[in-house]
């Protein structure tokens, strides 16, 4: 796992700035070459802010709360360009 990012924290809140994020696995499901964006957590809540995902040419952006008490919550997803027989496999060894 490589990470380039900032933390902040403050009372019952942590934020957290990825401007890079890769991470590998021996096991396909858990391979994120590139990951960026804001997540923050805070009270139960989390919350993503222009989180993207690339891999294997698929490129998906997260924006949203979900409430981990709930759960529920508004997440948006955008998917651009997706590799469908890379989510065939990560399925498969699901």
């Amino acid at each position: 796992m490589n990470l380039n990012s900032s933390v902040q924290s403050e009372d019952q809140t942590i934020a957290l700035d990825i401007r890079s994020a890769g991470v590998s696995s021996g096991n396909l499901r858990y391979n994120f070459p590139h990951v960026a964006g804001k997540v923050t957590y805070s009270g139960r809540l989390v919350t993503a802010q222009d989180l993207t995902i690339d891999r294997n040419g698929s490129h998906i952006r997260l924006d949203g709360v979900i409430n981990l008490d709930g759960p529920s919550g508004d997440l948006a997803v955008n998917a651009d360009d997706l590799n469908l027989l890379d989510l065939d496999r990560i399925s498969r060894h699901a």
